[in-house]
């Protein structure tokens, strides 16, 4: 694991002012954050701090980090070309002389523009005898490629088609239409095809051309391997490629000024967040007086409009079954929790620690907790600093990790076919990818430096648990049937009939039920951390 410095300060976007407890949601790839408080310390005239002396802003600007995102691009042919029997066709489409690639790319080095992460080739031909027809695509590769400079258009080859090699069996004759994607389910060379209309997996792999870039020269080579008296065409083809910023561009927006400020939610913090499609729910939190609030507001990203709903049994699920500052995570399993402070007259306890570091899980249909049996890490000594459980804290910073995003995105990476085998172990079944709950840093009340925390009770450690009793292939079946029969009802005419969407009214002061907002990115499978 590494850290990641995102300067935004290089594409001259100045950030938000440093604050504290404030709401985050992630809408369309891009990152928006509401409220939180900052601290702001007084200096002496000798430059030391004065820790008597400071001052406290709680925020409600509005600020949205863009993330620069994958793009689609195409390059096509449509001329109909004759394959000549026994011989080899050789079709080029440059993409340094489309006008929509070329703009992506200065044309100098691959450091500025689009690297791709994905490309489909489709191609349809005619033939009498389709199993005597080869097929293969060249461009760019990455044994020859360069940070400074562009590859060359034919340093890799990639076989799509080889039906001399495939299944042996006789003619299939017509016009077939191939999709060749590394991601289809069916292989080309699967026996015994009587059409080929559909995707297929390539004999070889389109995933070496990841990393690239599009203004290249890209070559069909249609090859008729037989010398017979039968002869095809290439009917058209072309290459669909999904492109993302070599280097991504990080910049902040202050959208504050741009929304309407009629129903705009008072200045807080602490408040809980939680996103659905193109909107940002605002619950809760404290104002500048560190006042409870129980409010409820929508905001719409694509009109930029604030919308005041009334909440319903929201404090049922979030205040009374649950402590102060606790980190909450909604993924498919449900509502994840973990620690919180929890206040008592008393100390309670053998170590007389009101700070937490439990785990539960609120099922979002049922809305009841239960706790989650967690395993201590066996191998203290294993840079653990002898610990086997988190302290008990709590503000934490949250995060699902589904077991998809810690696998290799290509079908065939080339670290499962040659790395050496990892190591089982009672926590790590031998190659076993599992959905995971990471927590980084918080509070654990210790007393110190109020400034900076140094030697205070903040924590910076990281801690990662490994859900590897959900993630067997049985329950990721049943908890996938489960949420399928339960949201199945919701997305139906008669349900929106009975208020299940309400929570994305435009209308003030219309009732929100916390069920109904839970519900809708949960059935859409929408994973995210509510702070």
């Amino acid at each position: 694991y590494t850290w990641r410095f995102l300067n935004s300060s290089i594409w001259n976007s100045a950030p938000p002012p440093a604050r504290e407890q404030h709401s985050a949601v992630a809408i369309d790839d891009n990152l928006y954050i509401f409220g939180g408080k900052s601290r702001t310390f007084q200096l002496s005239t000798d430059g030391q701090i004065q820790m008597q002396n400071y001052s406290v802003a709680v925020h409600g600007d509005v600020w949205k980090l863009s993330i620069e995102r994958e793009r689609v691009y195409s390059l096509s042919s449509s001329k109909s070309t004759v394959i000549q029997q026994n011989e080899s066709l050789i079709q080029t489409l440059d993409g340094s002389l489309d006008p929509t690639i070329s703009a992506t790319s200065d044309g100098v080095t691959p450091r500025k523009g689009l690297c791709i992460k994905n490309l489909v080739v489709k191609v349809v031909v005619d033939h009498p005898c389709l199993n005597q027809l080869r097929l293969s695509l060249r461009g760019p590769g990455p044994s020859t490629g360069s940070p400074n400079f562009f590859a060359s258009g034919y340093s890799n080859e990639v076989l799509l088609l080889d039906q001399l090699t495939a299944n042996g069996t006789g003619c299939v004759s017509g016009r077939e239409e191939f999709t060749f994607d590394d991601g289809a389910s069916s292989a080309v060379d699967t026996c015994c095809s009587a059409s080929f209309k559909g995707s297929y997996r390539p004999m070889g792999t389109l995933s070496t051309f990841l990393g690239s870039s599009m203004v290249a020269k890209w070559t069909l080579v249609a090859q008729d391997m037989k010398l017979d008296t039968l002869s095809g065409s290439i009917v058209s083809w072309g290459v669909t490629f999904t492109a993302a910023p070599c280097f991504k561009r990080f910049s902040w927006t202050n959208l504050t000024s741009l929304i309407a400020a009629d129903n705009a939610p008072l200045a807080r913090y602490a408040a809980k967040a939680v996103s659905y499609d193109r909107s940002y729910f605002i619950f809760g939190g404290r104002d500048s007086k560190d006042r409870p609030l129980m409010d409820l507001h929508r905001l719409d990203i694509d009109t930029l409009r604030w919308t005041v709903l009334t909440p319903i049994d929201f404090h049922i699920a979030l205040e009374t079954s649950s402590a102060v500052g606790c980190s909450f995570s909604l993924t498919s399993w449900g509502l994840l929790r973990f620690g919180g402070y929890y206040r008592q007259a008393t100390m309670t306890g053998s170590l007389a620690d009101n700070y937490g570091n439990e785990v539960f899980v609120m099922d979002p249909v049922t809305l009841r907790w239960k706790p989650v049996d967690v395993h201590p890490w066996p191998n203290a000594d294993e840079g653990t600093f002898g610990s086997t459980i988190p302290a008990t804290r709590y503000l934490s910073a949250i995060v699902f990790i589904s077991a998809a995003q810690l696998s290799w995105k290509n079908a065939l990476p080339l670290r499962a076919l040659y790395d050496e085998p990892s190591d089982s172990s009672r926590i790590n079944y031998q190659g076993t990818l599992t959905d995971s709950l990471m927590i980084f840093g918080g509070f654990d009340g210790a007393t110190g430096s109020v400034y900076d925390g140094s030697s205070g009770g903040l924590l910076d450690d990281i801690w990662m648990l490994r859900l590897s009793n959900w993630s067997t292939p049985g329950e990721r079946f049943r908890q996938q049937k489960y949420l399928e029969t339960r949201c199945g009802w919701r997305k139906s005419k008669s349900a929106r009939s009975f208020g299940t969407e309400s929570c994305l009214s435009t209308t003030n002061k219309m009732n929100c039920n916390f069920q109904d907002l839970i519900m809708l990115p949960w059935c859409s499978m929408n994973n995210q951390s509510w702070s």
